[in-house]
């Protein structure tokens, strides 16, 4: 199962699908994810999937926060998917501490939804 991938291509969404991996896991596909984005260097929108066997630990949420700050000029818009109530508290502390206004969704429609009405197609400019 390939865990970050294209799903809309007009605007480019990526998936990062972070469902049932240990911290570890995340990191490494975090990463993965970075990497990519950089090589192909062009503006997306993400939908990160989570669900209650991730866990937001400080190691997680450090690496996120670098990867964030490297890959912002690329990222137009960011929905996250599966959060439980602590985790939209987390969520809404990265987003202060980054100066973010990433949203919580409830299904992956919706997350979609959303960032195809606040992206316009042809949008990919660097």
């Amino acid at each position: 199962m390939n865990r970050f991938r294209k799903i809309y291509d007009e605007p480019i969404v990526y998936l990062i699908d972070y469902s049932d991996l240990k911290v570890s896991e995340m990191v490494e596909l975090l990463h993965e994810a970075e990497n990519m984005m950089l090589e192909k260097s062009l503006k997306c929108c993400l939908i990160s999937v989570f669900n209650d066997r991730n866990f937001a630990t400080p190691l997680f949420m450090r690496e996120a926060e670098k990867v964030t700050l490297d890959v912002d000029h690329l990222i137009q818009h960011q929905a996250i998917v599966g959060l439980n109530s602590t985790k939209k508290i987390i969520l809404k502390g990265f987003n202060l501490l980054l100066n973010r206004d990433y949203k919580s969704f409830d299904s992956m429609d919706d997350a979609l939804q959303y960032l195809l009405q606040l992206t316009p197609p042809k949008d990919n400019q660097q």
